[in-house]
């Protein structure tokens, strides 16, 4: 019998000294909330919204208090209740492994923003290799001493291009030197020579960011909210390094996941303008070769609250009708069977050629820990996930084994 993956393709791994706290509670409006209730006529509407809220931020903070090693083994816990006789069952399918795709953010960008009204106003800066170290230094804490050793973990590189020249300096890696680095040695080979190179690498790390090589990273996860611009048309500095980027990606095969949703940690001024899905038409129009994973599937708030907006998802359906490696997660929304329903109805409401695009390009992802905002565990989004009627085995199984394998490793 083959051996059967489940891919969990969209997940996050950080504490609380990675991201910018001060700059988590200001896109997170809490400290307006929190004033708002102290305002007689209001506090009786809002109390119990802000008691839950509350909540789940205490849960997500309560995840992030950890080192990384431990938030692995505790998602391996949440698994436990899918495993039977040695293997997980989700969806009706049986599963040998799982494998993470932990996404890292590059909060380290230039320009950050101050928070007003403090004495300490100037948020810190967040270089991304102390990240990388404690998410190596986790991995290799997971490999050890993990009972059910249920995970492969193959992280991805969190690149923001206007933190790097195109020249190194004697304080920084330049962009061409970073990529060459962890992907020099990146081939179009085959999706089970890639995997294994990858599993060769987990949980090897000695403590010392300069030995980590080649296949110690499986992609690149780029993020606009926090500036990253997708096409820099007007910067012609930017638009290199980012074509230097998308060449070099596309050559080697090297997935790209970028989030795509109007939601997330949102801290650059046109964070908006840089999410927005028709960036990357340009893009792709100059690298239809690029392996793109689009993530959120285009999610953007209801206008009023009450209507949904679908541009965006309608712009993802269209890039991946029109370009061959275009790919998109369902992350941090399958949070009912609602939701299965809807997507579902998506598929099967476009022309036969695209809905047969749609079934083979899209992933399962969960958005963890950062779905902790909106669900109680990582357990709770899989249970919702296998539970579901609107994708039967087959169809369930392409969405989170088939199609992600092939973006990962193919």
């Amino acid at each position: 019998m083959r051996e059967k993956t489940f891919f969990d393709i969209h997940c996050h791994a950080m504490n609380l000294s990675h991201p910018s706290l001060l700059g988590f509670v200001k896109n997170m409006n809490i400290d307006t909330l929190l004033f708002l209730n102290s305002v007689p006529i209001v506090s009786t509407v809002l109390s119990k919204f802000i008691d839950t809220r509350l909540n789940r931020v205490m849960n997500l903070l309560s995840v992030m208090e950890r080192d990384l090693g431990d938030v692995f083994l505790l998602m391996e816990k949440d698994m436990e209740p899918f495993v039977h006789d040695g293997r997980i069952e989700i969806c009706g399918s049986f599963y040998d492994r799982v494998v993470l795709t932990p996404l890292m953010m590059d909060f380290g960008y230039k320009g950050m923003e101050s928070y007003p009204g403090i004495h300490y106003r100037d948020l810190p800066k967040k270089p991304i290799v102390e990240q990388v170290i404690d998410l190596f230094n986790g991995i290799r804490k997971y490999a050890r001493t993990s009972g059910l050793n249920l995970f492969e973990i193959y992280p991805f590189l969190g690149i923001n291009t206007r933190n790097y020249d195109m020249e190194g300096t004697s304080g920084s890696t330049g962009l061409p030197g970073l990529l060459e680095k962890y992907f020099g040695s990146f081939l179009p080979e085959t999706l089970s020579e890639r995997r294994a190179r990858l599993l060769g690498a987990m949980g090897m790390f000695s403590g010392d960011i300069e030995h980590l090589r080649d296949y110690s990273f499986a992609g690149i996860k780029v993020y606009p909210p926090l500036g990253f611009d997708p096409w820099p048309a007007d910067d012609s500095k930017e638009l290199a390094k980012v074509e230097y980027l998308y060449e070099f990606c596309a050559a080697r095969r090297i997935p790209i996941t970028v989030h795509c949703s109007d939601g997330g940690y949102r801290t650059h001024k046109q964070a908006k303008a840089f999410t927005d899905p028709e960036k990357w038409a340009r893009v792709l129009s100059r690298h239809p070769e690029l392996k793109l994973n689009l993530a959120h599937f285009g999610k953007q708030d209801k206008a009023w609250g009450l209507f949904p907006k679908r541009q965006w998802q309608q712009a993802v359906i269209g890039l991946i009708a029109e370009y061959d490696h275009v790919y998109t997660d369902f992350s941090c929304c399958g949070f009912d069977e609602g939701f299965y329903a809807r997507l579902s109805d998506t598929i099967h409401d476009q022309p036969s050629e695209i809905g047969d695009k749609l079934r083979q390009r899209i992933l399962f992802g969960t958005d963890f820990m950062i779905n902790l905002l909106w669900i109680d565990s990582y357990r709770n989004y899989l249970d919702i996930f296998s539970r579901q009627r609107y994708f039967r085995i087959l169809d369930s199984h392409q969405l989170c084994s088939l199609n992600p394998q092939r973006f990962l490793f193919e």
